[in-house]
């Protein structure tokens, strides 16, 4: 079965501090997963990463969504497919809905 998302053997960090060290993740259509661990072990940064944060730079390894090369697509054409980082409690704005 095809992974819906798929880290592979992912290297990246911000500045000169390599952050991610191999990292390998899959998840299939419909699957949730979390990622738990201490500050500073990587979990922001891969989803950074993920939203192509251009502040985080992947040095090596493979990042796709069914099969497409992420690391070519911009983070708008990203968010496009659902993958974009949210706040955990927003900021309120007049006269905007965060539902």
């Amino acid at each position: 079965m095809t992974k819906m998302l798929r880290a592979e053997e992912l290297y990246a960090g911000a500045e000169d501090a390599e952050i991610l060290r191999g990292v390998n993740v899959a998840v299939d259509a419909g699957e949730l997963h979390v990622l738990m661990g201490q500050n500073g072990s990587g979990k922001s940064t891969l989803a950074q990463v993920i939203a192509g944060n251009p502040a985080y730079a992947v040095k090596d390894g493979s990042l796709t969504l069914a099969k497409e090369d992420l690391l070519s697509l911009r983070p708008d054409e990203r968010a496009q497919k659902g993958l974009f980082v949210s706040f955990q409690q927003p900021l309120a704005v007049p006269g905007v809905s965060t539902t």
